[in-house]
């Protein structure tokens, strides 16, 4: 590590703006994996999707 003039101790850094950036890809991919699930459940009557069971 030396020979590129670093430490051999890295200290991580982790910023606000990182934490911010990972919880709205997170919450974003959800909502997007939920859609299709959802959209196809509201399609069916009840009765209809109780044969599915």
């Amino acid at each position: 590590m030396r020979t590129w003039g670093t430490g051999s101790i890295i200290y991580p850094a982790v910023k606000t703006m990182d934490i911010v950036m990972a919880v709205i890809i997170v919450m974003i991919t959800t909502i997007l994996a939920a859609l299709y699930p959802a959209l196809k459940a509201a399609r069916i009557r009840p009765l209809e999707a109780l044969h599915f069971i």
